[in-house]
């Protein structure tokens, strides 16, 4: 790691049950589905990397919020705050480059007793970084997986963040590209598009496995049998190794 790094004696956040957790050097405090972490001068740590006593590394940014599903210093952290260690070599996503949230979608499954065996397809939500975007510029050519073509670049949005996005015409429909997200806008109306990084994946699927719901739409949760026997859903996925340890529901499967 190249970034100032801090070890903390913290439980994994997934299994605090309270508000608050006290740790060696500092103090994790959930807001609702966001971390934080706070040094113990009072003050919020910001940009950058601590380690818990579980051994996994975690990075915070701007306030101390606990920072999930981007590539920092060419490390991904998922979806639970985690880094993706080097050492799990058997993840299907030690050997991709993934930008956002990774998408999981089941082709076909086995019953094999207290797991499924699952078939399944990877995704990205994200095409590329800020300082990627950053080397185009209006009128260049943008490569549209999803399209299976080339786009043209037609703006070049900052947000106020400091984030770089932009805007790709192809035969009529707008693909607006950001770190987090790309969406596609045309006459049938808006929609979320993903990346493909990785097919035919076997993975092992708990039948207990946790799933977090998307907070916007409890009333529509989506269950593992959902996710199992149709395609068109996809769910966040936690690795270890090739199990699938959790499993996170989110707007994809209800935007458009």
């Amino acid at each position: 790691m190249k970034k100032k790094l801090k070890k903390i004696a913290v439980i994994a956040l997934g299994a605090m049950l309270v508000n608050s957790a006290v740790a060696y050097g500092g103090t994790w405090e959930q807001d609702g589905e966001a971390w934080y972490y706070m040094d113990d001068d009072g003050q919020y740590a910001e940009y950058e990397w601590i380690q818990g006593a579980d051994g996994a590394w975690y990075y915070v940014g701007r306030f101390g919020l606990m920072v999930t599903n981007q590539l920092i210093d060419g490390y991904y952290i998922g979806a639970d705050g985690r880094m993706l260690s080097e050492q799990d070599t058997e993840n299907p996503l030690q050997d991709v480059t993934i930008y956002g949230t990774c998408y999981m979608s089941v082709n076909s499954y086995e019953d094999k007793g207290s797991f499924y065996r699952a078939n399944v397809t990877l995704y990205d939500s994200s095409y590329g970084t800020t300082e990627m975007f950053s080397r185009y510029k209006k009128g260049d050519k943008f490569w549209i997986e999803s399209a299976g073509t080339y786009g043209t670049v037609s703006a070049f949005n900052f947000s106020t963040a400091g984030d770089v996005s932009l805007d790709v015409t192809c035969n009529r429909v707008t693909y607006s590209f950001t770190p987090e997200d790309t969406f596609a806008s045309g006459p049938e109306g808006e929609s979320l598009v993903v990346r493909k990084i990785k097919d035919n994946v076997v993975v092992d699927i708990p039948k207990n496995v946790e799933i977090t719901p998307d907070s916007r739409f409890m009333q529509f949760r989506l269950s593992l049998d959902d996710l199992l026997q149709n395609s068109v859903f996809k769910m966040t996925p936690v690795f270890k190794g090739k199990t699938v340890e959790k499993l996170y529901d989110d707007m994809i499967n209800y935007a458009g």
